[in-house]
């Protein structure tokens, strides 16, 4: 799944105030829970009294003694394309199309070396494109919490960090469904964490936790939430 503008907009001020004032806080191992070769999803994401339909997919690909999960993502305002470990959920590369009235703009990343060195209850994660994958595959069952620390960062120390925080259990209805899920809240805390909000989470309990439902500010403080549900899910 990756991200809209809006929630981009919103989560990069969010970092950016973070990281600007936060330090970094044993290491959080992330592996894949089992992901099948193929998966199809299909979400509604609404904001306000607006909804549009996203559509993604998740692949294993394998070309060259390599392999790889090849994630897409579709919607109004973005098209994504990723390379993920198949080991990690880490990205590899990425390539984000952005579709607005005014422009249409393509930014790609490929990571060509990284020796990062997490602290202790610390979550590298790859940019916001990619999180919701890479937390698919948290230790669920023994997580409770973890400062994320994105990649690029450089070791530097902060005073605050965001955090992803284990919220429990929840079943939780999404496309005529009901779900028994894990509910993750990621957020900054202090008084700017209260004016920010939080974003939640809700994965599935049972593997492989693909997201059924997500809920956050779609902006700064007063704005309404950016709400995902998932409509359809297929995988072989």
């Amino acid at each position: 799944m990756h991200l809209s503008m809006r929630r981009r907009a919103h989560l990069s001020i969010l970092f950016a105030v973070a990281l600007g004032t936060a330090p970094l806080c044993a290491q959080v191992v992330v592996q894949n829970p089992s992901l099948p070769q193929e998966e199809n999803l299909v979400y509604t994401e609404s904001v306000g009294g607006d909804a549009w339909t996203v559509t993604q997919s998740l692949s294993l690909k394998t070309a060259k003694g390599d392999s790889w999960y090849e994630f897409r993502s579709s919607s109004p305002d973005s098209d994504v394309v990723m390379r993920l470990d198949p080991s990690t959920l880490f990205p590899r590369s990425s390539e984000v199309t952005s579709h607005s009235a005014d422009s249409l703009i393509k930014r790609t990343t490929e990571i060509l070396k990284m020796t990062p060195h997490p602290k202790a209850n610390e979550l590298i994660i790859g940019d916001f494109n990619s999180l919701p994958i890479t937390l698919r595959g948290l230790p669920w069952g023994t997580f409770t919490s973890a400062n994320l620390v994105f990649l690029g960062a450089g070791g530097r120390g902060y005073q605050f960090s965001p955090k992803l925080t284990v919220a429990g259990r929840e079943s939780v209805s999404a496309g005529g469904k009901t779900y028994d899920c894990w509910k993750v809240q990621l957020g900054i805390g202090g008084f700017l964490g209260s004016l920010m909000g939080k974003s939640s989470y809700w994965f599935s309990a049972d593997a492989p936790h693909f997201l059924v439902k997500s809920e956050s500010p779609s902006g700064g403080p007063g704005s309404p939430l950016q709400r995902w549900e998932l409509l359809s899910y297929n995988a072989r």
